[in-house]
């Protein structure tokens, strides 16, 4: 796995970035100067996939259990035990990337090609959605959570917690008919937020999809 991906894919990632470096082909990204081959989306895969098996490879359980000298190698030795879980995260990763990575083969079949497009801008759309409701989540939060007087044991945090389940409509009635009994105001400005989720929002979503 590792020299038929990683050392292949480090030359390759190399060799475009040394060639849009050396021949000034690089786009400015805030401070940061990104070589312009990245802007492609298989090839910015590419770069993170790298990077994800050069941390597997150093954090790789065979190798570590290798090399505590032990005369049975497992991958459960106890000098590995340390490096799984980092390893297994990365693992998880790289294997989504790798499936990712077949997306070019979608210009075979233009049913499937018309699908991953359609795909590509339902995701623009859904990241959206999710911005604009983290936004007005935490908004909402924030304006309930400096109502102190009215609810001094509740955090910032647990407001943003009790409206992100109130959004995805799993928000028990009976907890809110005990902040109503509490304060009317709270209770007001979490109906005007479930209003504006489900009116404008959702619906709003709907039209984009």
């Amino acid at each position: 796995n590792y020299v038929g991906s990683m050392i292949p894919l480090a030359i390759h990632q190399l060799k475009k970035i040394l060639r849009d470096l050396s021949s000034g082909s690089v786009k400015a990204c805030g401070p940061f100067i990104v070589p312009r081959y990245l802007l492609n989306f298989q090839e910015a895969i590419g770069l993170i996939l790298m990077w994800l098996l050069i941390i597997m490879f150093t954090q790789e359980p065979f190798l570590w259990c290798l090399s505590s000298g032990s005369m049975t190698v497992t991958l459960s030795c106890s000098d590995a035990q340390g490096h799984q879980d980092l390893y297994s995260y990365c693992a998880f990763l790289a294997m989504i990337l790798f499936w990712a990575q077949l997306l070019d083969l979608a210009i075979f079949s233009m049913k499937i090609l018309a699908y991953v497009l359609v795909w590509g801008n339902l995701v623009g759309d859904l990241s959206l959605f999710l911005l604009a409701l983290v936004f007005v989540t935490v908004a909402f939060s924030c304006s309930i959570g400096s109502l102190y007087s009215h609810m001094p044991e509740q955090t910032v945090v647990g407001w943003i917690e009790d409206l992100t389940l109130m959004a995805l409509r799993m928000f028990p009635a009976e907890h809110f008919e005990g902040i109503k009994e509490i304060s009317l105001v709270v209770s007001v400005l979490m109906c005007t937020f479930g209003f504006t989720m489900t009116l404008f929002l959702a619906n709003l979503l709907v039209v984009q999809l």
